[in-house]
């Protein structure tokens, strides 16, 4: 949120003209967090019966990271590797974002399927992958 106000006010002095699609940003960012939600009950629940997560996860998601067209386009990616990198849950995200805010349109209609699509498939395994083990919590902790 620190992120959008900031966007917003180095945008206004760089010339940003501020229209009715930045209120789209709030549904993907609210997508996002359902998506990380469900990603933090699998990395918590590995946790508990895995010490090493805790480091294992930083280089995790650095790789994620730089793996997802973040810091750069998806345009200088191969077209014969180009599947791998949509297939990053990720990019959907990154995508929708860079459509509104880079390109000034309001994304397709599969953007926003999607973008709800992975949320929700990424909360229920977390929900379904905490909650199976929680009753294990007590053994290992």
């Amino acid at each position: 949120m620190i992120s959008i106000v900031v966007f917003i006010i180095i945008g206004s002095f760089m010339g940003l003209v501020i229209w009715p699609g930045y209120l789209l940003i709030i549904y993907v960012l609210v997508c996002l967090l359902i998506f990380t939600t469900g990603f933090a009950f699998i990395v918590s629940a590995a946790q508990v019966f895995f010490r090493d997560t805790q480091h294992l996860i930083g280089v995790i998601l650095t790789i994620w990271m730089y793996s997802t067209p973040i810091l750069y386009p998806i345009s200088i990616i191969p077209d014969a590797v180009l599947p791998i990198f949509k297939a990053n849950p990720l990019y959907i995200f990154i995508d929708f974002l860079r459509q509104i805010t880079l390109n000034g349109v309001i994304p397709k209609v599969e953007s926003f399927l999607m973008c709800i699509v992975w949320s929700l498939l990424m909360f229920i395994v977390g929900a379904v992958v905490f909650v199976k083990n929680q009753n294990k919590f007590i053994y290992y902790t």
